[in-house]
């Protein structure tokens, strides 16, 4: 089963009932063991196997229940958060968690949150995030370090902004029965030296919608940028880039930073985690509750974390005009014998 671990923060019990100005009262960690790649409100909303919920304070979780969808307001900054109650030892206890990341940044105890708007509960759906896959070597100041060494505080090479701090990193695993369901999110290999030399240095493995940094005359020509993000799906289907559905280690590892950021990965240079993906108001809905649900963790309300992307990001119809670019220049040239600037990942080795 995926595993997912979010921070929690506890509230009094009079929040789920009237809203209102309450004070948190304390911060825990809440693990979900789940089989279909949603988070229900209730184990009668459930589906498959019953999730299982395990929290970092003492006493056996015996039910829960989700209620609400918040908007808040914490120090002034705007969060989206999922309220509900845990049934601990035979007593109720309320909670607030974030509903597309792993914590509410800088909220602590004694901060006091202030309800602007809510809705009705809907589920989460663990689907459709930027991540790396196990295995994947990220460049650090101390060399060349697998994604699932790493850890909070640890700093990363970044294209643009040099040593960077992990403010977070997690993972969550697809399943054979999720694989089964639902094939989309089968990880994508990338082989070694598909875009030139060391690039990758070996087979990298992303997951569907990580985004890769391309680069050359013909990005520039389709987005108007002299590089450009793309979803890894979109390169499925050229140079032997393809969905890698029998892989057998399918954990997807998340690392968030203090801004979007463009990292090395096995030699190419591909993205951080995207809160603004998650609040992005030209995401199909479904799209944008897909991300919180796989990253109840992350829910900083986007925006104010992650304002903009690194870089323009390609959509799928330009994905295609610049390989269509790309595959003719190449012609050409076998034909002309002339120079192929088609387009690559920019490596920092």
């Amino acid at each position: 089963m995926p595993s997912a671990t979010f921070q929690i923060y506890e509230v009094p019990n009079s929040y789920v009932d009237t809203g209102g100005s309450v004070a948190i009262t304390g911060v825990f960690y809440l693990s979900i063991d789940d089989d279909d790649g949603f988070l229900d409100g209730t184990a009668g909303a459930d589906s498959g196997t019953p999730q299982v919920l395990t929290a970092s304070f003492s006493g056996t979780i015996e039910s829960y229940q989700f209620f609400y969808n918040d908007e808040l307001l914490i120090n002034g900054t705007a969060y989206s958060v999922k309220t509900f109650q845990l049934t601990v030892d035979g007593d109720t206890r309320s909670f607030i968690m974030s509903t597309s990341g792993y914590n509410l940044p800088g909220v602590d105890v004694d901060d006091t949150i202030n309800l602007q708007s809510f809705a009705n509960f809907t589920p989460l759906n663990y689907d459709n995030v930027a991540c790396f896959c196990a295995g994947s070597l990220i460049r650090t100041p101390n060399g060349l370090i697998p994604v699932e060494d790493l850890s909070i505080g640890d700093l990363v090479e970044t294209l643009d902004h040099g040593p960077q701090p992990i403010r977070w990193i997690g993972f969550s695993e697809a399943t054979d029965r999720q694989l089964l369901a639902r094939p989309s999110i089968a990880p994508v290999r990338i082989p070694a030296h598909v875009f030139g030399h060391n690039k990758p240095t070996h087979d990298l493995h992303l997951s569907p919608q990580h985004r890769v940094r391309l680069e050359g005359w013909a990005v520039e020509l389709v987005t108007g940028s002299k590089d450009a993000l793309v979803a890894a799906i979109h390169l499925v289907g050229q140079n032997g880039i393809a969905q890698a559905r029998n892989m057998k280690d399918r954990r997807y590892f998340h690392m968030l930073f203090d801004q979007h950021e463009i990292v090395e990965s096995n030699g190419l240079f591909t993205e951080s985690f995207f809160l603004g993906d998650v609040i992005s108001r030209n995401m199909k809905s479904a799209q944008r509750d897909e991300i919180e649900m796989l990253f109840p963790q992350l829910s900083l309300h986007g925006a104010a974390l992650h304002p903009t992307s690194a870089r323009v990001v390609m959509k799928k119809y330009e994905a295609r005009a610049v390989q269509a670019l790309s595959s003719q220049d190449t012609d050409d040239a076998a034909t002309n014998d002339a120079k192929c600037d088609t387009p690559n990942t920019g490596s920092a080795a």
